[in-house]
């Protein structure tokens, strides 16, 4: 049961400050049974993280104890309320008082203990049973405003087998604190069990009085200089761990978790007992540092950050007390230059006692120094944790009960992965707390054998360098290296490329080999063209092994072009034919051939180009030539580096002809067989569309442009079998009207073939997966996609013939499912491709993006295919690019440029909204661009010199068509106020606060800072009714007289459902019940104040009529809203009118709950003496430590405050009486009495009604809140003549409204409206 402070009355209580010595103490509110203190800055991170996001459990700390034993149930929940009164951590609660978070400790337990019995199972489903169980209470919903922050669970397996299972907030608790509270509990119910009183120390001081210590350390010099010295080891640029995951990161900052874990060997942890002798180093430097060296392994980084976290411990008396004293702490690897083991230990020795000289300051204080987000732990900078600690938790004997910890579960985590060795009396423990969004089992367990293999390497031989420890095992190895081998290449290769293509010239004639719009050219007058071109060369002086830079355009002289560059045993340097002018001139000045090939419509500057039609009028005849041989140099791929260099590589006939024709047999590609060919846009796709169809026999029909008309007749009138393009180039062919051909080969190629896309595409037509290189020559990769099989990145085979393995940076292979540089084997070399790829989960290989993709942006490492990924995956979008540019002030931000089909083009706003849903927030904070299409450069790369730049004036999220600017001053200090928290500038008076991207959170953060510039009290849901700037200045004005009427869901024409406040139901609620149903709420107004009960829901009624004249009406409540829907039914009962339904969502009839608490008074902890003890415990504590001044001072001032407090109490009590006599003698009101909730708050506990004829209708929460001797109904079946129908709804108060609990309760509420509507008038 849940035990909470007798007064279930939330108020807000003024404080008196007193000052002690320049220190600000707020001194004990004991009229409200509470004690109210600052909260830490550890506190308040985990505060921001639950505001960020109520249900998540990521900050849940669940522990659990095997009990040996008979257990006596009451007496292991007098050890659970004890433990709360020892410790007030753990009956603490966390508010906003006077605009600073504040811990609120209750004079009196707080805490939930259940008992779950197990015993009337069979036996053998038992275990299994208590392992659920003591999951499900790791995942418990926890509520840092009202509390508890304590769960306990005592589950029966038998009468002599146990298990206490607790889950403690974060907030409340740490590691440490586990130990405490089990030899505690121990020591208590051994003193119980005993009948004697626990043999516990006196605690010397509280977590709360940390708190204020912190807090005045943190303006001390000390605390100056820490801070200096972790920002100039921040600010020296290492980026956070990029830990390669299974799947891709999503929109949410934490996720659900798990564990895995494994016993370190005792011969290793002997060598490592040794190794730190011999070394002077400790156990945790020497397992810290094989852990930086295992990551850079992972992740090719030299240099980053992990996150680990020290007890902070430090001052005497803090061994005992539980509390939220640990602090992350930020860990600099440095694995530059390759060390090897033994010098990176010395660097980590050398950090360490850096590190630890400045250990106190608090993590959050340097999220704040560098404003960081601190909604998401796993911010830029922590996302990998390593720890090194004893076991706090130690077997203990309490009386005949052995207490033996167990294993813990994870409750959900806010990091990518914590990795703890914990020493315990068996030995010590590696184990790994995950994401299980981002890593799958296995991924973990691989993990954890190969740092076990990385130690024991270095124990053996620690001179190693980073990059030559073994992290493979030798089978390992074996079956990467059979995985990336390719099948058999079958047949004899040509000698030339030259001699591939006239073999197939001589045998196809007349048959068409290029087909061009109208334009058909035949094999024959193909190979002519060739000839003469290649008579026209030789006339200008190309000679063998020259460089010819040709424009590999869609056309038979390009073609004619190129064969005849290979018949002079020259090299073909492929451009493609996209390229632009401006980059033409670039790639010859930067490569300079001595001549360069393009038709006569292509002018750049450059003097040296030679057009098509030069070489047809030319009257030279071709002089004899020697046979190419198959070592000489075809053709020369381009690529950009990252610092915009254009450079060219060679590639042999024989290189050439592997590729080509491995890939014709992977394909079955065959003479005869016709290809359409979309117009590459890279250097190895221009030469590989070309040349694979000719040197196979098949004839090439090229498809300009992306219009679909006629596409199909194309098809079969060529009788067209293989098809070459983009996936992007497929996607808008299919939004122009082509419906696919299941008979057609899709080869994709050119671009990112991420699993989103595949399945797009795969209805259209048997899809295949191709890449190439410019640096291996040609085609590195093909496979065909089996339906429904695809993967997160881009699949490709290894050719037949070819080997393709994954190195890292330093040319080791890489462990099978971490990302490296694809390399093509060749003859004992490995030629790097420039391409990013991991192998899948079945071995195969996946290309992820082009390795100089990979940037840094914000302390981040990512991948811009990643974004491009994500905005795929939206249905209105073909193509997307991303790029890195610089904002207008000179910071470097995320764009991405998009286009949809022929006509059409995806929104900008509602890209925005998807991608804030479902991708990371550096991802979704990108600018996005629609475009027409979107002009890419060779290396494949979005042309900036001819895209549109981002506008922040004009933001994707603000419809500019609709722009109107502010008309006046108020209107401006809105659209600002609008501005700074959306992030966004170029605002209207008439754009929607929801259409920005405005969410619930940001809707609590806007009416904070209006209401505070403006001196305004206006609600949170005025936004329903006024989401513009125009509506909102309007009722500022006083022009606009809102409606307590707020239209939630429009619905059908079903009757409506009327809610009564609850106002967090109006995101949730209305969606699950179905879009069919009309739903309003009905809301609290400023004047609402001054009216009683009666008087409020009268009003409410008449805004009901303006929607429903007359019934059967349908209404609800939540909570303390639940006896304001019962009044509102009872008036229009007694106006005549029909209540259809009455919905009650976990309400308790006012003054039930206070007649049953009235039997706990008897209780001895409820006692006037058990109260006067604590307060007397508490305040000599308090002035224990303080001079006789500052005694008399605190006295002074705590005397002062209880005659103020019992004031506030007095008009509390007598709210109404207040309130009239201090407006009839003109007198100001204490601030907390203007709070209009309050006031409804207070009449609602004042409320009584008489018995009336209703039926109500309880939604009552499963893991509600118990009251000893509390019927079912709450006590409303005193007021419901007809009866009260109780339905049990899964989760908590506030989780019945969490999915997926939401979900179930819509459904009984559309059963239970159903129900009602089908009744008679």
């Amino acid at each position: 049961m849940t035990f909470a402070p007798k007064n279930n009355l939330i108020q807000e209580i003024e404080l008196t400050d007193a000052t002690v010595d320049g220190l600000d103490i707020q001194t004990p509110s004991e009229g409200a049974d509470v004690y109210i203190f600052p909260a830490s800055l550890e506190q308040h991170r985990y505060w921001i993280l639950d505001q960020v996001d109520r249900h998540s459990t990521a900050s849940n700390m669940a522990i659990a104890f095997h009990l040996e034993g008979e257990v006596d149930d009451l007496l292991v929940e007098r050890c659970i309320r004890d433990l709360t009164l020892r410790h007030e951590a753990l009956r603490t609660t966390y508010r906003m008082v006077d605009g600073e978070l504040s811990q609120i400790i209750c004079e009196e337990p707080l805490y939930d203990f259940a008992v779950t019995d197990l015993r009337s199972l069979p036996a053998g489903q038992r275990p299994q049973r208590a392992e659920e169980v003591i999951r499900d209470q790791s995942h418990v919903a926890m509520d840092l405003a009202a509390g508890p922050v304590f769960y306990t669970r005592l589950i029966h397996l038998s009468d002599e087998e146990h298990f206490l299972a607790c889950t403690v907030h974060h907030i409340a608790c740490d590691g440490w604190s586990n130990g405490v509270l089990v030899r505690d509990f121990a020591e208590i119910y051994t003193a119980y069990a005993q009948q004697r009183d626990p043999k516990l120390a006196d605690l010397p001081f509280q977590f709360a009085d940390f708190s204020i210590w912190q807090k005045q350390w943190l303006e001390s010099e000390e605390a100056q200089a820490a801070l200096t010295f972790w920002k100039e080891q921040i600010q020296r640029g290492a980026v956070a761990v990029d830990l390669p995951t299974d799947e891709p990161r999503n929109a949410r900052k934490d996720g659900p978790g798990d564990i895995e874990w494994e016993m370190i060997p005792p011969e290793l942890h002997n060598a490592l007992k040794a190794y730190c002798r011999q070394r002077e180093a400790t156990m945790h430097q020497v397992l810290l540092t094989a852990f930086e060296a295992l990551i850079s392994r992972y992740t090719g980084q030299d240099h980053f950050l992990l996150g680990s976290s020290i007890a902070n411990r430090t001052q005497l008396g803090m061994d005992d007390v539980v509390g939220r004293f640990a602090n992350p702490q930020v860990i600099v690897a440095e694995v530059e230059k390759n060390p090897s083991f033994h010098e990176l230990l010395q660097r980590v020795i050398e950090w360490s006692g850096k590190a630890y000289a400045h250990q106190d300051l608090p993590f959050s204080r340097l999220m704040e120094e560098f404003q960081l987000d601190q909604s998401g732990a796993a911010s830029q900078f922590l996302q990998v944790y390593f720890v090194y600690q004893k076991a706090f938790m130690q077997p203990q004997q309490a009386g005949e009960l052995k207490i033996v910890p167990r294993p813990s579960v994870s409750g959900g985590v806010n990091f990518d992965m914590l990795v703890s060795i914990v020493e315990r009396a068996s030995g010590p423990r590696l184990q790994i707390e995950y994401n299980t969004d981002l890593f799958r089992q296995d991924r973990i367990r691989h993990f954890i054998l190969r740092y076990l293999r990385l130690l024991e390497a270095v124990m053996e031989n620690d001179r190693l360098r980073v990059s030559d420890i073994p992290v493979l095992s030798a089978e390992e190895e074996l079956a990467l290296d059979r995985a990336g081998r390719g099948p058999v290449r079958l047949g004899e290769l040509p000698a030339s490329l030259i001699e591939a293509f006239d073999r197939h010239a001589e045998h196809r004639g007349e048959a068409a080999a290029i087909i061009a719009g109208r334009h058909r050219t035949s094999w024959m007058e193909l190979a002519e063209k060739s000839l003469v071109f290649a008579a026209a060369l030789q006339e200008r002086g190309v000679r063998p092994g020259q460089h010819v830079a040709l424009r590999m355009e869609p056309n038979a002289d390009a073609a004619a072009a190129a064969l005849a560059i290979l018949r002079l045993r020259a090299v073909v340097l492929a451009v493609p034919g996209a390229t632009t002018p401006e980059e033409w001139d670039r790639i010859l000045m930067a490569l300079q051939p001595p001549i360069a090939l393009a038709s006569a419509g292509f002018t750049g500057r450059t003097s040296t180009t030679t057009w098509f039609d030069q070489l047809k009028k030319a009257e030279a005849k071709l002089q004899p030539l020697f046979v190419s041989k198959d070592d000489d140099p075809a053709w020369a791929g381009i690529a950009i580096d990252s610092a915009e260099h254009y450079h060219s590589y060679l590639a042999s006939h024989r290189t050439a002809l592997e590729s080509l024709t491995a890939a014709a047999q992977t394909l079955r590609m065959r003479a005869g067989d016709t290809a359409l060919v979309v117009p590459a846009e890279t250097s190895a796709d221009a030469w590989t569309d070309l040349m694979l169809p000719l040197t196979t026999g098949a004839g090439i029909v090229w498809h300009t442009g992306h219009a679909a008309d006629h596409l199909q007749q194309i098809l079969d009138r060529e009788q067209v079998s293989l098809g070459f393009a983009t996936p992007s180039d497929w996607l808008t062919l299919t939004a122009g009207g082509w419906s696919g051909d299941r008979r057609l080969e899709m080869v994709c190629r050119g671009s990112r073939l991420p699993s989103g896309l595949a399945k797009r595409l795969q209805p259209i037509g048997r899809i295949w997966s191709m890449a190439s290189s410019a640096q291996t020559g040609g085609i590195i990769g093909l496979t065909a996609l089996a339906p429904g099989k695809t993967g997160i990145h881009w699949p490709i085979a290894p050719l037949p013939g070819q080997q393709l393995t994954i190195l890292d940076h330093r040319g080791n292979t890489v462990p099978g499912e971490v990302p490296g540089e694809l390399a093509l084997a060749n003859d004992g070399d490995a030629v790097r491709t420039g391409w990013l790829a991991r192998r899948s989960p079945q071995g195969e290989v996946e290309l992820i993006d082009a390795v100089q993709r990979q940037i840094r942006l914000h302390n981040y490492r990512l991948r811009l295919g990643e974004l491009e990924d994500h905005l795929l995956n939206h249905p209105s979008v073909t193509a997307a690019k991303a790029s890195v540019q610089n904002s207008p002030n000179g910071t470097p931000e995320l764009v991405a440029y998009v286009a949809g089909g022929p006509g059409s083009q995806p929104s900008a706003q509602v890209l925005s909204e998807f991608l804030r849903s479902t991708a990371p927030a550096h991802l979704a904070s990108a600018e996005i661009l629609p475009v027409p299409s979107i002009p890419l450069r060779l290396n494949g790369t979005p042309d900036l010199a001819l895209l549109p730049r981002p506008d922040k004036k004009h933001s994707a999220r603000v419809k500019t068509g609709d722009y109107v600017p502010p008309r006046d001053e108020l209107e401006s200090r809105l659209v600002r106020i609008w501005e700074e928290v959306l992030g966004i500038e170029g605002i209207g008076v008439r754009t929607s606060f929801f259409d920005l991207g405005g969410y619930s959170l940001m809707i609590v953060r806007l009416f904070a800072r209006i209401n505070k510039t403006l001196s305004t009290s206006l609600p949170i849901t005025t936004i329903f009714n006024a989401p513009t700037v125009e509506q909102l200045a309007d009722i500022l004005r006083g022009r606009s007289a809102y409606s307590s009427l707020v239209p939630v869901q429009k619905g059908t024409n079903k009757p409506p459902f009327f809610l009564i406040h609850s106002y967090l139901l109006y995101g949730g609620l209305p969606s699950v019940i179905g879009k069919d149903y009309p739903f309003y709420g009905l809301r609290e107004l400023d004047r609402d104040g001054d009216m009683t009960i009666e008087q409020r829901i009268a009003t409410y009624i008449r805004e009901i009529r303006t929607a429903q004249p007359h019934g059967p009406y349908y209404i609800g409540g939540w909570c303390a809203a639940g006896p304001l829907a019962v009044e509102t039914a009872r008036q229009l009962v007694s106006e005549g009118e029909q209540v259809g339904l009455v919905v009650l969502f976990d309400s308790w009839r006012p003054g039930y709950p206070e007649d049953l608490a009235r039997d706990q008074d008897t209780k001895a902890h409820m006692t006037l003496g058990g109260k006067l003890s604590r307060k007397y415990t508490y305040h000599q504590r308090k002035m224990q430590s303080m001079t006789s001044a500052q005694k008399a001072k605190y006295f002074w001032t705590s005397a002062i405050h209880k005659v103020k407090t019992v004031r506030d109490q007095l008009y509390l009590r007598n709210w109404a009486a207040v309130q009239w006599l201090f407006k009839h003698f003109g007198l100001e009101l204490p601030h907390f009495m203007h709070n209009i909730s309050l006031n409804t708050l207070n009449a609602v506990r004042l409320y009584k009604t008489e018995p009336f004829d209703c039926r109500i209708t309880l939604f009552r929460a499963t893991e509600t809140q118990h009251i000893s001797g509390a019927s079912a109904d709450c006590g409303w079946s005193a007021i419901a003549k007809d009866g009260v129908e109780v339905f049990w709804a899964p989760g908590s108060h506030e989780s019945m409204f969490i999915e997926p609990n939401l979900s179930m309760v819509g459904n009984m509420l559309r059963e239970c409206l159903e129900k009602a509507y089908r009744q008679p008038a």
